[in-house]
């Protein structure tokens, strides 16, 4: 039996994805509508606006410093456990998840070097982050229960979903939007079905945290409350 955990090294690797891609997604996702609405302000706004967008930017440097740490504190309760029968992943907040040498169906590496072990239920799935130590001595073992291959239908995947979650905020915007009852109903029932879809995907993830499930049941609650106000919105306002 091995166990393999993430150590400073790999913390800084994630300190370094982190600040390079999250923070700048973060950063340019609130500075549109608040550049916006600024331009939109008048010279008797005064100063107002300016202490909002300060006060916003402060707000913002300290959440993603919180996030962070919390993610920190994630990464450094990460265990993988190997032995000869079975592997293991364990994390905070996450439910354990076991996988048996007979129910390896898969092993795939990423073009990163992270690792991907899939099981005979689609749920069981542990991910291997490249940040974790010792990634050549997990390939070794790795290699001891099935062949690794490219992630390349996995990484697929992703991409799809991603393509989905875009679609989603456009037509999200679209109903906002548009005045046509035929079209924002359609585009209402699309939306509400891939929340229902989206919530269930939630629920059989086991590399969710349940924090982290909480929270996401609650946006996607309110995503659909939204698209059911907007919807009824429309047809209040042009009932002919």
């Amino acid at each position: 039996m091995k166990q393999y955990f993430i150590g400073e090294e790999g913390i800084k690797k994630f300190r370094k994805r982190y600040y390079n891609i999250f923070l700048p997604v973060v950063a340019i996702g609130a500075a549109i509508p608040l550049t916006i609405n600024l331009m939109s302000i008048h010279a008797s706004d005064g100063y107002t606006p300016w202490i909002v967008f300060g006060a916003m930017a402060v707000y913002l440097g300290f959440s993603v410093t919180r996030i962070f740490k919390k993610q920190k504190k994630m990464l450094e309760s990460y265990r993988l456990t190997i032995t000869e029968n079975e592997i293991v992943r364990e994390q905070m907040n996450t439910p354990a998840l076991t996988i048996n040498f007979m129910e390896v169906k898969e092993i795939m590496k990423t073009r990163k070097g992270s690792f991907l072990v899939r099981g005979v239920s689609r749920t069981d799935l542990i991910q291997i982050p490249y940040w974790v130590d010792d990634l050549d001595g997990i390939e070794q073992q790795l290699q001891t229960f099935s062949t690794v291959t490219t992630a390349k239908s996995f990484m697929l995947r992703q991409y799809g979903v991603l393509a989905i979650r875009l679609a989603a905020l456009g037509m999200l915007i679209a109903i906002s939007t548009v005045n046509d009852k035929a079209v924002v109903t359609i585009l209402g029932a699309v939306l509400i079905g891939l929340i229902i879809w989206g919530l269930n995907e939630l629920r059989v993830n086991k590399n969710v945290t349940v924090n982290a499930k909480r929270r996401s049941m609650v946006v996607y609650t309110l995503i659909a409350i939204v698209v059911v106000f907007e919807v009824v919105s429309k047809f209040w306002l042009y009932p002919g």
